[in-house]
């Protein structure tokens, strides 16, 4: 048995303090707002780290349990799922953030970072959160969006106190690095998951299963946009905002774009998601047939690429 020395025990009050510095509260009650809005929600969600190999957990990964349906027999059907981290800084964290036009490659619109997965996969797994994004292409959605409608940050900071002369400095927090780390490599850990998964060949008769996925962080406490301009900057309280992150890993670029908001703004952000993916279902529904004409035609070519399936060329849907 383990000895304790007298006094070491936490007393209550700090039990309640150590807690509410914590991030337990805030997943918590992240997860009871999922729910209430209609979300099947998985909690520590294991995932692997690439660098280590190692198990690790995200908070929440969360479907909505109803989706839209995309055509007259009802099996086409159009979700959204979100994978959420949560984080409670002890200061605040303040973005700078650019317009669009400022932050993005030339190449490279706002909705190309939006990710639709789904069946059948006909792009190579080396992207495959690429596989069904030509779609937003053919939606009304591009100016409507809210990636096209934020102000996305390239750059996040947080501060911290030098005791010795009482001063403030902004600072780079290692955690905060590691959550945005840790969100984008669960992200793509879960899209890989999903197509690794088997699936029967595709037909043109075959149901199509959609779902807008994002990766989202949820902050308790304050959020600051720092707006740059040509010879001075300005400091607001912001509720919600966007973090564009890149990567190298495997010999490829990843990038995501990370929706960053507030607790208080979540419930917000989920009705949010939820008119975009009515307006989705909506554009998908009028164009079903065309829409099929065009996969079919990317499914064709994926299938005659070593890249999309392993080695082997699959023919006829088998290889």
């Amino acid at each position: 048995m383990a000895k304790h020395t007298q006094g070491s025990k936490i007393p209550a009050a700090e039990i309640r303090r150590a807690l509410e510095r914590s991030g337990y509260l805030l997943e918590a009650r992240i997860s009871a707002v999922l729910r209430r809005s209609g979300f099947d929600v998985l909690a520590n969600q294991p995932y692997e780290d690439p660098y280590t190999g190692k198990s690790r957990e995200i908070d929440h990964v969360a479907t909505l349990t109803d989706p839209h349906i995309l055509n007259e027999s009802g099996t086409d059907q159009l979700s959204t799922q979100i994978v959420v981290e949560c984080v409670n800084p002890p200061q605040p964290v303040a973005f700078l953030t650019a317009p669009v036009a400022l932050t993005l490659p030339p190449d490279r619109l706002p909705l190309s970072f939006a990710c639709l997965r789904g069946w059948p996969r006909h792009t190579p797994m080396s992207h495959p959160e690429t596989n069904w994004n030509w779609l937003w292409g053919h939606t009304d959605l591009h100016y409507r969006h809210h990636y096209a409608k934020c102000r996305i940050a390239t750059q996040f900071c947080s501060f911290e106190n030098k005791r010795t002369n009482n001063e403030w400095f902004a600072t780079h927090r290692e955690s905060d690095y590691e959550a945005f780390k840790s969100l984008s490599t669960a992200f793509d850990y879960t899209l890989r998951l999903f197509y690794l998964s088997d699936a029967d060949p595709w037909t043109q008769h075959s149901p199509l299963q959609l779902a807008a996925s994002y990766p989202v962080m949820v902050i308790q406490g304050q959020m600051l946009e720092v707006r740059l301009t040509s010879d001075n900057f300005a400091v607001s309280e912001s509720q919600h905002l966007t973090f564009l992150r890149s990567y190298a890993h495997g010999g490829y670029i990843h990038d995501h774009l990370i929706d960053v908001v507030t607790e208080s703004y979540f419930p917000r952000y989920l009705r949010l998601l939820k008119r975009e993916l009515k307006g989705l279902a909506t554009d998908i529904r009028n164009r079903n047939r065309e829409l099929r004409g065009i996969v079919q035609l990317h499914y064709d070519a994926c299938r005659r690429d070593p890249r999309c399936w392993g080695t082997k060329t699959v023919k006829n849907g088998v290889s």
